[in-house]
This record gives structure tokens, C-alpha cells and sequence, in this order.
């Protein structure tokens, strides 16, 4: 419909490449009733001419987009809003006896309000042509949620001190940066669940579950952070009762993190950001343990056993010269796993297993000492031996206390043991 052509029904118009400034805010139609300006904002730009459906009753059916990705037309006032669709794109209008400017939805909400909402009141703006949202005013907090199903978004930071909550957020970008703060603004990400491509600049992380790549992310404290991957969650379940059971809690960023409003993703997974550091965590009945090293990693998720080597819960990922592999946990010393190389250790074990069920493979290289100290191995899940110790192993077991519940008895602990001391005795290998 090219511009100033009335159509049958005398209610269409086109932007036809100029502004709506060019068009009168109202026309007569054919009945001789008022028909105001509609501005539909933040179309592509298209050189043809745009299907218009939802509004065939009123004859406007085609349009052309400006160079801007604008488009005027002209409609009755209603009690109603206006539901209408251009090249399968949907907005919304209310006309009120004055020009209107037609909404979208975009799937992606600021403070609660639809970008597709013409804000720039607001402290922030959205061009549905370029895909930037710009967050404009210095020291405010906003809240983004959904996700940009159709219209691309690039988060733009334009003043200081703005912080952002994600709740649900999933920022879809065509160029891959989803977030670029300009240079002498800053932003902080304070807690949500914000997914995302990358974030240019220096990003400060407050909490939250963050999937997405920083650029020099840092705490409060100006303290560098990585990402830490926690797997194996309920889709899409929010997390509740994060607890954090080890860690610097006086120093790091953990004493403040902000644990609220996590949802673990469709994989199951949830991102923290942290600073160097082992760390121990508590979501539900799932424990995981990590070791924040100068890059980014992956938490393991454990079970506790009741059962302890020197001091540590044997269902965690490893200790020092010991690692669980699935409830099965390897004794070593000259190894280079987990950077012990060139360790060694005696060990104390010692408890009950009440929890996971657990066994032991001893793999050591030189002579060290197996304190069984009042150790009860009864867990009905364990069908193996307790203990497992290769012919070639230089181990000596003994016994301080009390030791049940072995199957084979303490003297058979495995069919490849071949000596061990129990409380004075001692008997050597055959």
C-alpha cells in the first residue's frame, strides 16, 4: 500500500519509506468517521510490501515498511485492542480517540514491562530494528526475564553503576554478544538465572547462575572468578536450600553470594562464579565438592558414606593420595593424580557406612600403613569385597579397636592379600 492510498474500505496507509511525521495524526475514512495514526515500530527492514492479517474487517491487509522498519496505518477508535500481525510478527494497539503507537511482544520483559513497549521514559529503550535494548540510567537495579524467541536482542549498558537480576533470562543474540558495556559505564549481575552469549567488558558477579562467557569477571572484592558447573539437577527446578559447607567464608565472595531465585537449566545444570578455592556444596540431599584453579571447571557430585580416610568423608571426589571412582575409592601414593605426584601416606579408616556404600582398592607402591580404626562395613548395597589389594602392593593393615561386619572375615580381607598386622600380630606374605 503505498503512501497517502486509501484502500476499499478507505482505512489502510503505508510508511512507504518516509516517517510518521509525514502522516496526519487522523484521516476521515469512507463513512466519514475518524481514523487515527497507528505507528507499528521495530520491523526489519524490507524493500517489498508487508502482509498485514488480524485486521481484513477494517481493509488493511498490506503495508510497506521504511527504511527504519516502521509502518503507519490508520484505525477506529475501539474500547478494544488491536491484535494484528505483520509478515507473522504480532502487535497490539489501543486507540483512544488519538495517534497510538502499536506494541510487540518480544518475550523478554524489563521491570515486569514487554520490550516491545515504547519506554524510553522508563530508563531504558528497545529498537526492535537494530536489536538493542539500552539500559540508561546509572544506579539502578533492573530486572530482565523470558526469552527472545523472534526479535534479537543485544543488551546495551550505557551508564554506571547498573545492576541486572535474571529472572529466567535467556538472551538471544545473533552476533554472539549479548551484553556490551560501554566504556565508562559498569554492570553488575546480582543474582537470577541469566543465560546468555557473551558479555563484553568487566563484569561484576554478585550471584546467580550464569551460563554465558564473562569478560573479566569479579566479585565485590575485585577478586577474579571462574565458572564453576554444577550437573545432575531436576530440569528446570529451582534450587533451593544452596548451602555452602566449606570455604573461605570471611574472604571470598561465597559469604554474599546470592543463591535466590536458581533454576537449573534444561540440562539439568546450574553456573556459579567463583574465586580460587575448594569448595563444598549442599543443594537438597545432592552434595557436590569443586577445586577453583585459575580456570573454569566442573563440580563433582557425591554421597556421603560414613565412612572417613584421615579425617575426610570417603564418598568425596578424592583427598590427598586417595580418589572415589563410584563409590569405589583407590588408595595410591606415587601417582599423579589429583597433584600428589611423589606422595605418600599411611591411612586411618575409620566410621560406618551408612551412606553410600563403598569399597577399597589399594594401589600403593611403597610400604604404607592401613588403620582400621573401629571401622563397620555393613552396607547391604556392597556386594564386594571391602577391600581389594593387588598381589604386588606393599600394604600392612592393622587393627586399633574394633573392625565387623568384612565379608570375607578380616584375615581374608581379598584373595590377593598377603600379609597384614592386626593390633600385635603380625604375618607376612606366604
Amino acid at each position: 500500500m503505498a503512501r497517502g492510498y486509501r484502500n476499499a474500505a478507505g482505512i489502510g496507509g503505508g510508511d512507504g519509506g518516509h516517517g510518521a511525521d509525514a502522516w496526519p495524526a487522523e484521516q476521515e475514512g469512507e463513512g466519514g468517521e475518524t481514523l487515527w495514526r497507528v505507528e507499528v515500530r521495530g520491523l526489519p527492514p524490507v524493500t517489498g510490501v508487508c502482509d498485514i492479517t488480524g485486521l481484513e474487517a477494517l481493509g488493511v491487509t498490506e503495508a510497506v515498511a521504511s527504511a527504519g522498519g516502521r509502518v503507519t496505518i490508520y484505525l477506529p477508535s475501539s474500547d478494544t485492542q488491536y491484535d494484528f500481525a505483520i509478515d507473522g510478527l504480532s502487535f497490539h494497539a489501543l486507540v483512544a480517540d488519538s495517534p497510538a503507537i502499536a506494541w510487540y511482544e518480544t518475550g523478554m520483559t524489563v521491570d515486569g514491562v514487554d520490550l516491545g513497549t515504547d519506554a524510553e521514559t522508563q530508563g531504558w529503550s528497545y529498537d526492535g530494528a537494530t536489536g538493542i535494548l539500552s539500559l540508561m540510567e546509572a544506579n539502578r537495579t533492573y530486572t530482565l526475564r523470558g526469552t527472545n524467541a523472534v526479535w534479537d536482542v543485544v543488551v546495551d549498558v550505557e551508564a554506571k553503576g547498573v545492576k541486572v537480576i535474571g529472572d529466567r533470562l535467556h538472551v538471544n543474540s545473533v552476533n554472539g554478544n549479548s551484553f556490551v558495556v560501554a566504556k565508562n559505564a559498569s554492570l553488575t549481575i546480582a543474582s537470577g538465572t541469566l543465560k546468555a552469549g557473551a558479555v563484553t567488558n568487566r563484569v561484576t558477579v554478585l550471584g546467580g547462575s550464569i551460563d554465558a562467557s564473562l569478560a573479566a569477571p569479579v566479585d565485590a572484592f575485585g577478586t577474579s572468578l571462574h565458572k564453576v558447573v554444577l550437573r545432575g539437577l531436576e530440569p528446570g527446578s529451582g534450587i533451593s536450600g544452596v548451602s555452602m559447607i566449606t570455604g573461605d567464608s570471611e574472604t571470598s565472595s561465597l559469604a554474599n553470594y546470592d543463591f535466590s531465585s536458581i533454576f537449573a537449566d534444561d540440562a539439568g545444570s546450574i553456573y556459579l562464579w567463583l574465586p580460587d578455592g575448594d569448595y563444598e556444596f549442599a543443594i537438597g540431599d545432592v552434595n557436590y565438592a569443586a577445586t577453583v584453579a585459575g580456570e573454569d571447571t566442573e563440580a563433582s557430585s557425591f554421597r556421603y558414606t560414613g565412612v572417613y580416610i584421615n579425617g575426610v568423608d570417603a564418598g568425596k571426589p578424592h583427598g590427598f593420595c586417595w580418589s572415589n571412582d563410584c563409590g569405589r575409592v583407590v588408595l595410591y601414593n606415587v601417582s599423579d593424580r589429583w597433584g600428589d605426584q611423589g606422595f605418600k601416606t599411611d591411612y586411618v579408616i575409620t566410621g560406618t557406612n551408612t551412606g553410600a556404600a563403598v569399597c577399597f582398592s589399594v594401589e600403593v607402591d611403597e610400604q604404607v600403613y592401613i588403620t582400621l580404626d573401629n571401622l563397620v562395613m555393613t552396607n547391604p548395597e556392597m556386594t564386594a569385597s571391602p577391600f581389594q589389594v593387588s598381589s604386588n602392593e606393599s600394604s600392612l593393615f592393622r587393627l586399633a579397636g574394633s573392625l565387623r561386619g568384612l565379608s570375607p572375615p578380616p584375615n581374608e580381607v581379598s584373595q590377593s592379600l598377603f600379609y597384614h598386622r592386626l593390633a600385635r600380630g603380625f604375618v607376612s606374605r606366604a
